[in-house]
């Protein structure tokens, strides 16, 4: 599955969408399967690090030191504050009428209360893909390169870029965490 723009009026929505493979025809077809609201793109107008942001000089005991989802909350807040949004309590976001949530995992237009897309980065962040990568969680029975390609996956739908070194550590503590969790079923 991925998300697709698709213009309507001169407006633009974003929509979940699979292909379908037609065995007779021998073609795929689109079929959308969700639709994830208006599309709203917005310019980077900062460049601020990770150090910058939560204002440190080791970042190697930060990451030692900081669970994976902390880290991915972060790489989030970073983002949007480099795309204009301003940091109104500890997970929420707001630019305009726009509303990030990253407790509830929503990202809303305040006067119509209704679920939009913000386009990112060339990608797209809205609740599907904030719900996505907030609560990351790999399918089952995949081998580590399978579920590093899947947490990349997830960054980029997002539209959230994340250095290659932090993220083979973000992939790292994830794949601890799944291995320690496999340890406490066994047992």
């Amino acid at each position: 599955m991925f998300i697709r723009s698709k213009k309507i009026k001169n407006q633009e929505y974003a929509y979940l969408v699979k292909n379908i493979w037609r065995k007779r025809k021998k073609s795929s077809r689109q079929k959308s399967s969700k639709y994830l609201g208006k599309l709203y793109k917005f310019n980077k107008i900062k460049n601020n690090s990770l150090e910058e942001y939560i204002n440190i000089t080791d970042i190697n005991k930060y990451l030692e030191k900081t669970p994976d989802n902390k880290i991915i909350k972060d790489l989030l807040k970073l983002e949007l504050l480099n795309h204009g949004f301003q940091q109104k309590s500890k997970n929420i976001f707001l630019l305009n009428n726009f509303k990030v949530n990253l407790s509830k995992k929503t990202v809303i237009d305040t006067k119509t209360k209704k679920p939009i897309c913000l386009e990112i980065n060339n990608n797209f962040l809205c609740n599907y893909t904030l719900s996505r990568i907030i609560n990351f969680i790999p399918k089952k029975d995949l081998t580590e390169l399978q579920i590093g390609k899947q947490l990349a996956n997830a960054f980029e739908s997002a539209g959230i870029i994340v250095p290659k070194e932090l993220f083979v550590i973000i992939a790292q503590k994830i794949l601890n965490d799944l291995e320690a969790d496999i340890r406490i079923i066994k047992k």
